[in-house]
């Protein structure tokens, strides 16, 4: 399951307000892609995943797996979140939301 905090709900309401919301939404795009490339390693090596917090200044996947797995196994998850974006660089660099921010 995926949540989304309180306060990242008050920021995509301050977002809106200010019209800064396509930032947002590319934060909020960014921080998903994210965490699920977290999960997406996680649920690959077979580890339970209880939920997916989205938070303003990132997110949390929420596993069962307490320091109780290799340290290969940890190392997987703990890089495929920052690699997700790697692999999808181009995407974001074309992205018409990104090339309009000023």
């Amino acid at each position: 399951m995926i949540t989304i905090h309180p306060l990242f709900w008050m920021t995509i309401g301050l977002s809106i307000l200010t019209g800064r919301f396509r930032e947002m939404l590319l934060l909020f795009l960014v921080v998903l892609i994210h965490e699920l490339g977290h999960a997406g390693a996680a649920r690959f090596l077979g580890w339970r995943i209880n939920e997916i917090v989205l938070l303003p200044f990132g997110g949390v996947a929420v596993v069962d797996e307490h320091g109780n797995r290799p340290l290969k196994e940890e190392l997987f998850v703990i890089l495929a979140g920052p690699l997700t974006a790697c692999l999808d660089d181009g995407g974001w660099r074309d992205a018409s939301l990104y090339g309009n921010m000023e």
